[in-house]
């Protein structure tokens, strides 16, 4: 697990879901969600509603700068950390909701987050 803050979250932890490992605590190295180079990970994650998650998305292999959109604002709140870094933070609603990153070339990877 890792812990941090984020500007108006306070304290944070990210815990990694299944086939994570020490060296990889990300996924960074799992296939991933891309459309002409861009990359988006994970590609994919599914959420307990017991808890409020915050799951960090990395974008990369695209032109910055990067634009970021959420398909359902109501299922959780995403937060801009870096160009290339996004967390979303779950709210405690069923569903899916895409995380999608576009870059400067119009490429898009999207990231599909299911709350359950």
């Amino acid at each position: 697990m890792l812990t941090g803050t984020i500007a108006g979250l306070g304290c944070i932890a990210v815990l990694c879901l299944g086939g994570c490992d020490a060296d990889d605590p990300f996924g960074l190295n799992d296939e991933t969600n891309s459309v002409s180079g861009l990359t988006l990970v994970p590609d994919a994650v599914t959420l307990s509603l017991q808890a409020t998650n915050v799951i960090r998305f990395v974008a990369s292999d695209g032109t910055a700068p990067y634009t970021w959109t959420l398909s359902n604002p109501s299922l959780g709140t995403l937060y801009t950390a870096s160009n290339n870094t996004a967390f979303y933070q779950s709210a405690t609603n069923a569903g899916v909701n895409l995380v999608t990153v576009n870059d400067a070339d119009n490429n898009t990877a999207t990231a599909t987050v299911t709350q359950q």
